[in-house]
């Protein structure tokens, strides 16, 4: 069997920086390899991607400890590229970062993710970096594969030749642009502790290193939100759309903010562009239900919550859901929803059952 040297690079976009470095190595020692260069339509699931996967034999995908998250949304880019993969039986090869570990995210292990653990990774220190791609080029990637490779259909080759050559054209990725990453990663876990202070402090380092990075703004608006800072945080976010505004993370604190300071329709606005970059994500829709609910357009919202319990089903939507069929005067649609409320533990049911003796009396009001 033939050992193909052909590879798809699978990664989030806060770590472009480490995907690129991984597909500069690998493009000088001779593999003909695919990564995405992220653009205006970032997060919109492209069917060139899924063609390139099953154009090329290995898939290396890039883990760190904030990589999985958004894959508890079933349409996930990330997730549907390793699903693919997974369904393409490709040679699969995760290499880790900023000490990830899988047993901190079992939850975003669903489905078709449950057997990521078992595929043979590579963990991967900065300090070690071209020896753990040494590792990759020389042991992981010269695994011959008894699978069907499907070559790039035609009307794609130009867009393939440009989305290389754009590739190809980024510059050397340095130890300090990995460094920035590091930092943006480890913000990222500070602010799901609610450690704010030292979520901006890491940020504040990254942009010493690269004092334009986008997504050190976001994630200290992320910070400043998180304390209720909520002029610091529009601020902060509005200059990281200014510097990207492909970040979806600065629209969603943006609307976020909105929506605290009573600014529905600027809130409706902002969700929708992050859902034009990210259009399967559960969280937007709950969101943007929510403003549409406090505009009075009880239609629209409900649309976005059954969008949302499409994606994620979670307890709470069933509530918001209710209390808008209510508002319409759909009493019967209202009581079934604060029923599955109930039904699925919702947090305070005896509130869920006054909600449906109050519809029960207007529904029976002669």
């Amino acid at each position: 069997m033939i050992v193909q040297k052909t590879v798809f690079i699978s990664y989030r976009r806060i770590n472009s920086f480490i995907a690129r470095a991984v597909y500069q190595n690998l493009s000088t020692h001779g593999f003909d390899t695919f990564m995405d260069v992220e653009t205006l339509d970032a997060g919109a699931f492209d069917q060139m991607l899924l063609n390139q996967i099953a154009a090329r034999a290995h898939f290396v995908l890039i883990l760190t400890p904030t990589a999985l998250e958004r894959c508890a949304n079933p349409g996930d880019w990330l997730r549907r590229e390793i699903e693919h993969a997974i369904d393409l039986r490709r040679n699969i090869v995760p290499l880790m970062f900023d000490n990830f570990e899988y047993s901190t995210v079992t939850q975003y292990l669903t489905g078709k993710l449950s057997v990521l653990p078992s595929y043979n990774a590579i963990r991967v220190y900065t300090d070690y970096f071209d020896e753990a791609m040494e590792r990759l080029r020389e042991r992981f990637l010269r695994v011959p594969l008894e699978v069907v490779l499907h070559p790039t259909p035609p009307q794609e080759n130009q867009s393939l030749q440009e989305k290389q050559h754009v590739a190809k054209s980024q510059p050397k990725v340095s130890t300090e642009d990995l460094e920035v990453e590091r930092y943006i990663e480890r913000a990222k876990q500070h602010i799901e502790a609610n450690n704010w202070d030292y979520a901006i402090m890491d940020c504040e380092h990254a942009l010493q290193l690269h004092p334009n990075l986008a997504e050190a703004y976001a994630q200290i608006a992320r910070a400043r939100l998180g304390m209720e800072d909520f002029d610091g945080a529009y601020q902060e976010a509005q200059y990281a759309i200014r510097l990207d505004p492909a970040n979806t993370t600065a629209y969603l604190v943006s609307g976020q903010v909105d929506l605290e300071e009573e600014r529905y329709q600027s809130a409706l606005q902002h969700f929708q562009n992050a859902l034009q970059l990210s259009p399967n994500n559960a969280d937007l829709y709950l969101k943007r239900g929510t403003a549409y609910y406090y505009t009075g357009d009880f239609k629209r919202a409900i649309a976005d919550y059954t969008q949302s319990l499409s994606l994620i089903p979670r307890t709470e939507i069933y509530w918001q859901r209710g209390t808008a069929y209510m508002r319409l005067g759909d009493y019967i649609r209202s009581n079934q929803d604060f029923e599955e409320y109930i039904a699925n533990g919702g947090s305070d049911p005896d509130a869920a059952r006054e909600m449906i003796e109050k519809n029960n009396a207007k529904h029976n009001r002669p």
